[in-house]
């Protein structure tokens, strides 16, 4: 069967104080009945996360009946996990088919990018430089394409575990950017 997740990441540079924006986020679940306050085993790998409550079915695109919500529900990995330190988000299996250099466009695939993210996560210069034109950017910039996917790039992520619809309401992702003042995009995919 497979587990399913989906992720909310912030646009653009890495977030200045991942734990006090996701403070923030959580906070603002909580106190919108969509979590619980209390951390518990919910998510994959024996982590703890927030188990979802019944308003979690007002976040949906697509309105849920009560029986997948209660389905839901009774998931043993249903939870929102908050990741926030760099990460690199993708989806399957993290493969990548292409990476274009944001200014000049060009393909650099065969280009000397996976050190770069190695030491990116661990820390390092968020500035790659692409080795068609020499120009440095922002790893978030890069195009890094697995399919139709792009991967991204933060320090902070919002990670929902087997959500019934993947597809969030436009006002909840708003209201989310604005509690984080960041922009948000989202990845979805399979274990």
């Amino acid at each position: 069967m497979g587990d399913y997740y989906t992720i909310l990441v912030p646009k653009g540079d890495n977030v200045k104080n991942p734990e006090q924006a996701a403070k923030k986020g959580i906070d603002w679940l909580i106190n919108s009945g969509i979590i619980e306050p209390i951390k518990t085993e919910c998510v994959l790998g024996g982590l703890e996360g927030y188990q979802p409550l019944r308003n979690i079915k007002n976040i949906f695109e697509r309105k849920i009946s009560e029986e997948e919500l209660n389905s839901y529900l009774e998931l043993k990995t249903n939870g929102l996990e908050i990741i926030t330190k760099r990460t690199v988000f993708y989806v399957d299996g993290g493969i990548v088919d292409s990476v274009i250099c944001p200014k000049c466009k060009a393909d650099i695939l065969d280009g000397d990018w996976t050190d770069f993210l190695d030491n990116w996560q661990a820390g390092g210069n968020e500035y790659m430089i692409c080795d068609n034109c020499n120009q440095p950017n922002n790893i978030s910039s890069y195009l890094f394409l697995s399919g139709d996917e792009n991967w991204l790039f933060s320090n902070l992520g919002f990670k929902f575990w087997n959500l019934p619809n993947v597809y969030f309401q436009e006002s909840f992702i708003m209201d989310l950017e604005n509690i984080i003042s960041r922009n948000m995009t989202f990845i979805s995919g399979k274990l």
